[in-house]
């Protein structure tokens, strides 16, 4: 857990007061923690900003499982997907 990140470095503190660079700066870790839990499906990931869930994702077996359990709308748009392909026929 990280907490206080910049209670030493007051330029730091300074320049992350701004509320438009906190989104900023929350935005990239929140892209982050979504390639990581692409990258790594049997680790449990909790991503929270003032005590408020925004990223949560359990232990699981593969990547489609992380994107049914993380992701539901992604997930059902790549189902839907593959059957669409499923009964398409290539001829040559």
């Amino acid at each position: 857990m990280a907490r206080n990140l910049f209670k030493n470095l007051p330029v730091r503190k300074q320049y992350y007061s701004s509320s438009r660079r906190q989104k900023e700066e929350l935005k990239k870790v929140e892209d982050l923690v979504v390639a990581f839990t692409l990258a790594a499906p049997a680790v449990h990931l909790t991503l929270s900003h003032d005590r408020l869930a925004i990223i949560q994702k359990s232990s699981v077996k593969n990547v489609g499982e992380v994107l049914m359990s993380t992701f539901p709308a992604v997930f059902k748009k790549l189902v839907l997907r593959e059957r669409n392909i499923e009964n398409v026929s290539i001829s040559y």
